[in-house]
């Protein structure tokens, strides 16, 4: 039997019955619906469940394991099993499965005791409750559950608890004991009890019944009170099914439960018939012991009686404990519920303190929503005849601070209820009491208007002469500094809205207080300060006066966001109050303010530009300083702008009204400064800003002819011009240039850069992209002697405009050459630059488009000198077009002799390389295939065979004639220059050695490794006897080409080669040794040399047996690619006449 503990009766002589109040319920499992598809779920299944990702299940399944796996020697393991099989079974929503998840995740890696706390917590609380003794009993588990908490949040507390509960309260007792949980001490089990003594009395465990039942069939059963229109079948049989279980009555029907309209439409549940059938349920239970008046009593009270009177003597003993339990009389009807209100305060207890009554009237608030006023009259009327009983002040104090929380009466109403003088009356006020009358009277605050009610402002000025009388004002701070707990904002930050409460308050605080409580902030981070910009400005004033210039600067300074200090807030909401706000600071702190970033990296005056806020900006400018303003527009943002450029970008209207104001030092300074990007200010106005590029030009800085020169040649501009030409678009350059006045345009295209590097140039580099009269009207504007000596004005590589125009934009040489005489134009093309190079030889290395305007005004010994021109390195013009430009060569012949031409061509530079020799030695990448094969008969182009064999017999300084040269390079040049000469002189060309010793083809073996095609087909058109003795030639260390082929990856080659030899000949050719010992047979058992299986074992067999091929091997060799004839034929079908072979087709044009 269950210990049962004696209560403090008070009320009425409704009491409870001891031997039944605290029976404990049998603990029921939550309903599953249907049967569950899985009744018995693994630890993994529910690892599973409860993880998020891989760690999380590693992590679930390791501490479940523990808990409840196989392993596990948790006495209580199963039973937390059907717990948790239970919970994962039920039919959850996608957010009631996120909620469970994380119950069951808390404490999951503690002990197993704590766990199964937890478990068990969470499956009592899905129990839905369905009777009254299980409703009674959640009651008490809140009660102790709240005092638990009050204790201590540790799961094994909480346990000890529960089961001092269950032991004396008539808990559900826990199926596993805790072995952590502690006994209670006497201060817990004191709380226990007393809170039970209080909370657990006849009329408020009724009142909680009543709220606990409405609760359970709103969140389970789909009741949301009065229906407009009717319950659902569905819903009202469930409620219906409910209340005959929670009733024991199966006799119930819906016109009993249900109030129902004349169309019978379910409107709302019959609360008063509910309510008596609980209370009657409670007394033949034997729950509560009812006297026969206090049942006659609640059956008259829910009777359906259109007309109570509660004046009645059956109401008089209960009537005023109804206000202790409005759940009981919440669903009566208002005026019913006024009328005992109203009879309850006529029939006040004289023992009750006036604390009291309040106490129970403001439990009424939720019965009342439309009729509060009602109710607040009931308190003023109680307050106004209090005054004349002999009632303790401090009770009418209280009193007096209940009334002004409430939200329909102002302060001042209340306080004009006082017949005693409003100073003894604040005298005895506590501090919260004057905390919360000066709260509320404060707050009665217009946003709009930013003003307080003439008599909120009476009241304030009495409680801030008592705030500083003698005993008050040394807590006048701290005072001040109350903070309300809800929004963490202090009294100070409410006083702001009454500027003469606070001007009395601030004259008797020092500065460094007041800055104390400026500086503060609410839980929005908004300071004193931020919140009278927002919702006070006529204090800004009051606030700010006779503080430290150093205080006010690091109120500005302040924080309220990341990206967001005070003074961004006033720039944005209250720009107009920046004189007040900066009045007082010095330049310096002024810089230092303007000059803050935010954790983007955004100053306060970069966020105004941003957000184009022109207003405040203007505002802003006209407080600055010009001293001031110019500092501050040189600071560079985060992305890297200074803020000039980003009020060009942004705010140019700013800039058209304040950039006159600026020196023309300062003007100068700003529009020339660049930060980590290619441009500047006054790049940015030329190419996107024409508008104002006017502006600028007739500013102060361009009147000064030296700073305008300064600004128009600044490294930025002259070095986009030659570094950034892609990103610029030229076009505004020269529109500039037109609205230069002629003086100015003159000093500028002549200004060359400290690395000499000119204006005019650079102009001409990069107008290729827009049409040449932009450079013709730029010249038509100066004189012919200006032009002229512009023309000719020299660089740092002694380059003029003329070469210059060749180089990079051959559009512009005729404009240039034809600003001069015919007889200029001569002596300008036959001066030299610092390679000793004149202009033709210019256009020959660069750009050929030119020579047809060079050559247009020139006689032939003009044009034959200028060819003739020798640069330093010793090559003539043909020399550099063979190595530059080839598609010049035809022109140049075509003005030459045969007697000229040869004696040109015959000419060799410093290096001893003629026209030939390089064209033989260079394949210019922009030169097709045809043109760059043509090139050999080109130059050789009607020259006897005596002339093309001397120019083919010349050598450069390494012994290297054309053909050595073409076979080690391009041996497709090769094939053209061979098929000019006849078989002596190729046989000549072929057997001469260069400075190495080397002869053609050696050097061919080297060079051409993976391309002997040609040096096979070169051989082929020799007789097998010229050939031999070509094979025969050795270098100086002894190697011969079979040696050569080997080494180099040529072994297909030197096979074909041998083909058509005797045995004893391959014998010669393969046995021969260099000065080193080296043989072929040496060179094929190496394994590092690169020869194919095949190969090497032909090779073998030539050296041991002097076999051919085609003697063993009925595979001939194949003509590669391109070809039509066979390369070679048995030697007995072969005659010198028919032994000359065909070529590749890329020489059989030759």
């Amino acid at each position: 039997m269950l210990e049962l503990r004696k209560f403090y009766q008070i009320l009425s002589n409704m009491h409870l019955n001891l031997s039944k109040c605290y029976t404990s319920p049998e603990l029921t499992l939550p309903d599953l619906g249907d049967e569950p598809s899985n009744p018995v779920i693994s630890v993994d299944q529910i690892a599973s469940f409860l993880a998020n990702n891989p760690a999380e299940l590693q992590t679930f399944t390791k501490c479940l394991h523990e808990h409840i796996g196989q392993d596990a020697s948790f006495p209580a393991k199963n039973t937390i099993i059907t717990y948790l099989s239970t919970l994962l079974n039920l039919k959850l929503s996608g957010s009631e499965k996120i909620s469970l998840k994380s119950k069951l995740i808390e404490g999951i890696e503690h002990c197993s005791n704590g766990y199964y706390n937890r478990v068990e917590s969470v499956y009592q609380s899905f129990v839905r409750p369905t009777k009254l003794t299980q409703f009674l009993e959640k009651y008490r588990h809140t009660l102790i559950e709240q005092i638990a908490r009050n204790f201590s949040d540790d799961v094994h507390d909480h346990k000890a608890f529960f089961l001092y509960g269950a032991n004396h309260y008539g808990l559900i007792r826990s199926q596993c004991d805790d072995p952590h949980a502690v006994d209670l001490n006497e201060e817990e089990i004191s709380s226990v009890d007393n809170a039970f003594e209080r909370k657990y009395t006849p009329l408020k465990v009724l009142n909680e019944l009543m709220l606990a039942i409405k609760d359970e069939l709103h969140h389970a059963y789909g009741y949301f009170g009065f229906c407009t229109k009717t319950y659902e079948a569905g819903t009202s049989n469930a409620i219906l099914t409910f209340f005959q279980t929670l009733l024991v009555n199966n006799d119930i029907d819906i016109q009993d439960v249900f109030i129902l309209d004349d169309e019978y439409w379910i409107k709302e549940i019959n609360w008063p018939w509910v309510t008596l059938q609980v209370i009657q349920q409670l007394a033949e239970q034997l729950w509560f012991s009812f006297s026969v008046e206090e049942m006659a009593f609640f059956t008259e009270l829910y009777s359906d009686t259109p007309s109570k009177n509660f004046n009645d003597v059956i109401y008089e003993p209960y009537i005023f404990h109804l206000l202790e339990a409005p759940a009981l009389i919440a669903f009566l009807a208002k005026k019913d519920i006024l009328a005992i209100i109203h009879i309850a305060l006529q029939k006040i207890d004289a023992t009750k303190t006036i604390v009291q009554l309040f106490d129970q009237l403001n439990s009424l608030d939720s019965l009342l929503a439309d009729d509060k006023p009602s109710l607040e009259d009931k308190k003023l009327g109680l307050i106004a005849s209090w005054q004349q009983q002999n009632t303790h002040m401090i009770d009418l104090c209280h009193a007096m601070s209940d009334i002004t929380s409430a939200d329909f009466h102002p302060s001042w109403y209340v306080y004009k209820q006082l017949t005693r003088p409003l100073g003894e009356f604040l005298e005895l006020l506590t501090k919260d009491t004057l905390t919360n009358l000066l709260w509320r009277s404060l707050s009665k605050y217009d946003k709009t208007t930013h003003t307080l009610s003439p008599e909120a402002q009476k009241l304030n000025l009495s409680i801030a002469s008592y705030l500083t009388s003698p005993p008050c004002i040394q807590h006048l701070f701290y005072f001040l500094a109350t903070v309300n707990e809800d929004d963490d904002i202090n009294l100070f930050m409410l006083a702001i809205r009454d500027e003469k409460f606070l001007a009395i308050l601030l004259k008797k605080l020092n500065p460094w207080q007041r800055y104390s409580l400026m500086s503060m902030q609410d839980e929005q981070k908004y300071s004193v300060l931020v919140r009278a910009i927002f919702e006070a400005p006529q204090s800004l004033e009051i606030l700010l006066a006779d503080l430290p210039v150093i205080a006010i600067d690091a109120l500005l300074s302040q924080m309220i966001t990341p990206n967001h200090t005070c003074l961004d807030v006033a720039l944005q909401k209250r720009p107009h109050f920046l004189n007040l706000l900066l009045k007082n600071l010095e330049t310096n702190e002024k810089i230092k303010l303007f000059s803050m970033s935010n954790d983007q990296g955004f100053t306060p005056l970069s966020q105004l530009i941003y957000r184009q806020n022109t207003a405040a900006l203007k505002i802003v400018f006209e407080l600055l300083t010009i001293e001031e303003r110019f500092i501050l527009l040189r600071k560079i943002d985060m992305p890297n702008k200074h803020l000039f450029l980003l009020l060009l970008q942004n705010t140019p209207g700013i800039f058209e009204r304040f950039f006159d104001d600026f020196s023309s030092e300062q003007q100068l300074a700003l529009l020339t400064q660049t930060h980590k990007t290619p441009g500047d200010a006054f790049m940015y106005i030329v190419n996107n800003k024409p508008e104002l590029l006017t502006m600028v030009l007739k500013s102060k800085v361009m009147q000064d002819n030296a700073l305008a020169l300064r600004l128009l040649t600044q490294k930025t501009l002259i070095g986009s011009l030659a570094i950034w030409p892609d990103i610029y678009n030229l076009s505004p350059y020269f529109n500039l240039l037109e609205q230069l006045n002629l003086d100015l345009l003159k000093n500028l295209l002549f200004y060359q850069t400290a690395q000499q590097k000119s204006v005019f140039m650079q102009l001409i580099k990069l107008s290729c992209e827009i049409d040449r009269s932009s450079i013709r009207a730029l010249l038509e504007r100066l004189d012919l002697q200006t032009r002229c000596s512009l023309i000719l004005q020299k660089d740092s590589g002694k380059d003029d405009a003329l070469r210059t125009a060749i180089t990079y934009n051959s559009n512009v040489f005729p404009i240039l050459f034809d600003s001069f005489s015919r007889s200029q134009q001569y002596s300008i093309l036959a001066k030299k630059n610092i390679l000793g190079q004149n202009v033709l030889a210019h256009a020959a290395i660069y750009n050929d488009e030119c020579v047809n305007d060079i050559f247009k005004n020139l006689d032939q010994n003009q044009i034959l000198t200028l060819i003739q021109n020798v640069d330093n390195r010793g090559n003539n013009v043909l020399i550099l077009a063979a190595r530059n430009k080839r598609a010049l060569l035809p022109e140049l012949f075509n003005r030459l002799t045969m007697a000229q031409k040869f004696a040109l061509l015959q000419q060799q530079n410093k290096q001893g390389n003629s026209a030939l020799i390089m064209a033989a030695r260079y394949k210019l990448l922009d030169y097709c295939a045809s043109a760059f094969h043509n090139i050999v008969p080109l130059l050789l182009l009607n020259l006897d065979k005596y002339q093309r064999f001397a120019l083919l017999q010349q050598q450069d300084n390494q012994g290297r004639h054309a053909v050595k040269i073409a076979a080690e390079f391009h041996p497709e040049c090769l094939m053209a220059l061979l098929a000019l000469l006849d078989p002596p002189q190729k046989m000549m060309l072929l057997s001469q050695k260069d400075s190495k010793g080397l002869t053609p083809l050696m050097s061919h073996c080297i060079k051409q490794q993976n391309n002997t095609s040609y040096m096979v087909h070169v051989l082929a058109n020799l007789t097998p006897a010229q050939r031999y003795t070509l094979l025969q030639h050795q270098d100086p260390e002894g190697s011969n080409i079979a040696l050569y082929a080997i080494k180099y990856n040529a072994a297909s080659m030197l096979i074909s080669l041998l083909a058509v030899y005797s045995s004893g000949q391959i014998k010669t050719l393969l046995s021969l040794k260099n000065n080193a010992g080296e043989s072929a047979l040496m060179l094929l058992q190496n394994p590092t040399i690169e020869i194919t299986e095949a190969n090497r074992r032909k090779l073998l067999g030539y050296f041991t047996l002097g076999k051919r091929p085609y003697e063993s091997d009925d595979t001939v060799p194949k003509r590669p690619k391109n070809t039509s004839a066979r390369f070679f034929q048995p030697a007995s079908a072969r005659s010198p006449a028919n032994s000359s072979l065909s070529p590749p087709d890329a020489c059989n044009s030759y």
